[in-house]
């Protein structure tokens, strides 16, 4: 599952447990797709609220079990974000991971001017060259 989403939900959550409101349960993320006709995409959603707040016939490879799991989903990110924002705050904040670098980005228009490309030019390429 992706990061975005889980964690919007902890922020939603987070905004709406502010405003008095304990008692209402996520029933996932969704997004918009915003083409000729525009589609709600359950992108990380509780079979439970099938057709109730997703329609019935939706179809996704991230449709979770229940509530449980998405707590599960959400606990997981909010660990993995506070892993994060340590890591910012003792001054350790990588592009992306080392092994990944030679990987990423052969189709992004932003190539000429992003930091990672910059790492392509003096990560090794053996481990005799570190």
């Amino acid at each position: 599952m992706s990061l975005q989403l889980p964690a919007y939900i902890v922020a939603a959550e987070a905004l709406l447990e502010g405003a008095g409101r304990r008692d209402l349960a996520p029933a996932g993320g969704f997004y918009y797709r915003l083409r000729d006709e525009v589609e709600l995409k359950p992108a990380l959603v509780a079979d439970d609220f099938r057709g109730r707040a997703f329609p019935a016939g939706s179809r996704s490879r991230q449709i979770v079990r229940d509530e449980r799991e998405i707590r599960e989903i959400i606990g997981e990110t909010a660990r993995f974000v506070g892993s994060i924002l340590e890591g910012i705050t003792g001054g350790r904040f990588p592009l992306t991971r080392p092994e990944l670098v030679r990987k990423l980005c052969g189709h992004c228009g932003f190539r000429t001017v992003c930091r990672i490309q910059s790492l392509k030019h003096v990560t090794p390429e053996s481990p005799e060259e570190q």
